[in-house]
């Protein structure tokens, strides 16, 4: 999927293996349509450098955002990364909670409460 959103074809080639690689850490969207004339393996692997590795930006692309704006330990970076989404999930958690509380009008009970 290309940024304005619109789905990109890629034409398969006999024998091919791809790789991709360089998406700044996010996740690529993504969608297969099946051809039963053809088997696809797809194999998802994670690669880290060692934790005291420093990590840096080589080149970026005219108008691209950095993604880091100096080189950093890869642990410092990785932790960043997992305490942002730990946040991420805890405002989607509670926004959903919310949002159930206004559509049954029910406050949530304690525990305490429910096994008293």
């Amino acid at each position: 999927m290309d940024g304005s959103k619109i789905w990109i074809a890629i034409q398969s080639m006999d024998g091919a293996f791809v790789v991709k690689l360089g998406d700044h850490g996010h996740n690529a969207n993504h969608q297969v349509v099946v051809n039963s004339n053809y088997n696809k393996l797809s194999i998802a692997t994670f690669q880290n450098p060692a934790p005291e590795a420093i990590v840096y930006l080589l080149k970026v692309r005219a108008g691209e955002k950095l993604v880091l704006e100096e080189p950093v330990m890869f642990s410092k970076m990785y932790k960043g990364k997992l305490s942002k989404n730990l946040v991420l999930v805890r405002l989607k958690k509670l926004a959903k909670e919310k949002q159930l509380n206004q559509e049954t009008n029910v406050k949530p009970e304690l525990v305490e409460e429910i096994l008293a």
